[in-house]
């Protein structure tokens, strides 16, 4: 008891923080939350869901429902467990693009033996096999807030290579100019269809800032009923 004492006051901890019990985010995919997780009561409810706990320091961080500023805390203050995530996050990508790809039917030219030059040549760029995997890369890159310059990153190349030698990873300009704006475009649409059918909604609004990309966000909900079967 004494050694944790020691322990408590060499981090500069309120003695009452060592009580916590914290808990990960219940839907948490990223493995981040190894390290981080949010105060809870006797009944295992969550107290706060603004601000969470580092479980190596227990430094208090607001929480907007973004995990960059959780990774910026590690790779500031605490470098060798940033590294261990770093490494499992990739494990993680690596294992989400391989479920990714299985689930996509190879093309026909696919089943053929490798000894043309058709099969050695990249898929076409209208081809439905380099559709699909561009597909997987945007969703990639915006359901997992990744920036779009992953695409330029030597690591992500090689395992889209590994996944798929015949694939031709688009460039960062066509995502940013093309891509990326057409799926925005797609989503705001089908939340306005959405919308139209809802009577009233509620909205709410939360600021927060990338530390990674030093730039601030302004995250829009609206909270409504929809007409559908439950």
């Amino acid at each position: 008891a004494g050694r944790g004492a020691e322990a408590m006051e060499a981090k500069g901890l309120d003695p009452s923080q060592t009580d916590l019990k914290l808990v990960a985010h219940p839907r948490a995919k990223s493995k981040v939350w190894k390290y981080f997780g949010f105060d809870t009561n006797a009944e295992g409810c969550i107290l706060q869901w603004k601000k969470i706990y580092c479980r190596i320091c227990m430094a208090q961080i607001a929480y907007s429902g973004n995990t960059s500023n959780l990774s910026y805390h590690l790779e500031k203050n605490h470098p060798d467990e940033f590294c261990e995530f770093v490494k499992s996050n990739t494990e993680q990508m690596r294992e989400a693009f391989a479920t990714a790809f299985s689930k996509l039917k190879p093309e026909a030219s696919q089943l053929t033996p490798p000894d043309t030059l058709a099969t050695k040549a990249g898929h076409g760029h209208e081809s439905k096999r380099q559709q699909e995997l561009t597909a997987a890369v945007i969703g990639l890159i915006c359901e997992g807030l990744y920036p779009a310059s992953i695409v330029d990153e030597p690591t992500f190349k090689v395992l889209l290579k590994t996944a798929d030698p015949r694939y031709e990873l688009p460039s960062r300009k066509f995502l940013c100019s093309k891509a990326i704006p057409e799926k925005y475009g797609a989503v705001r649409e089908a939340v306005l269809k959405e919308l139209s059918d809802a009577s009233w909604c509620g909205i709410s609004t939360d600021m927060w800032r990338s530390e990674n990309q030093n730039r601030a966000y302004v995250t829009l909900a609206a909270h409504f009923l929809g007409g559908g079967a439950p």
